[in-house]
């Protein structure tokens, strides 16, 4: 039966070539490797600077996170991410304009596209696409004083929805 399969895929003659196909093809094979636009950063709230360099713990929770903290830096272009997850500790910048940042600085060595945006004056959202690992996380953070409540979806599917709730515990320079 598998041999009649593959007799019927095959073609008794090529696909003509369209005019133009070629060049169509190229220009979009160029056009797909072009990283994100840019865009202008939203102004980061006040809480950017409360919050940043500050340590959260994480309550116990299936995908294994222990602590995050972000750190701002003052020009709005990116900022530096650190968590323990996966039983691993990432330190890894995030781009904030739209265009995520590719780090070899993981735990692994692969690289990861990392970026960051805020959404309100309290939530920010973490992207980590880990690439050559397959995993796709998506944090959705939300400050309140000194809790921090976390939404985490695997884009792939893997994980949807996962509630995690974190605390204050340090600031880096308290």
């Amino acid at each position: 039966m598998t041999p009649l399969l593959f007799q019927a895929l095959r073609s008794d003659q090529a696909i003509a070539v369209r005019a133009g196909g070629p060049e169509r093809l190229a220009a979009a094979m160029i056009a797909v490797r072009q990283p994100p636009a840019v865009r202008p950063a939203r102004k980061a709230p006040s809480l950017a600077q409360t919050i940043s360099g500050t340590t959260y713990v994480a309550d116990d929770n299936p995908l294994g996170l222990r602590t995050l903290s972000l750190h701002f830096s003052n020009d709005h272009d990116r900022a530096d991410v650190a968590l323990a997850f996966l039983g691993r500790q990432w330190n890894v910048p995030l781009g904030l304009r739209g265009r995520p940042m590719i780090s070899t600085s993981t735990p692994t060595g692969t690289p990861a596209a990392v970026s960051g945006r805020w959404v309100s004056d309290r939530e920010f959202v973490l992207d980590l696409d880990t690439i050559a690992e397959v995993n796709h996380f998506v944090f959705r953070l939300t400050f309140d004083g000194d809790e921090l409540r976390i939404i985490v979806d695997e884009v792939t599917g893997e994980l949807k929805g996962l509630p995690i709730r974190a605390r204050r515990t340090s600031k880096s320079d308290d």
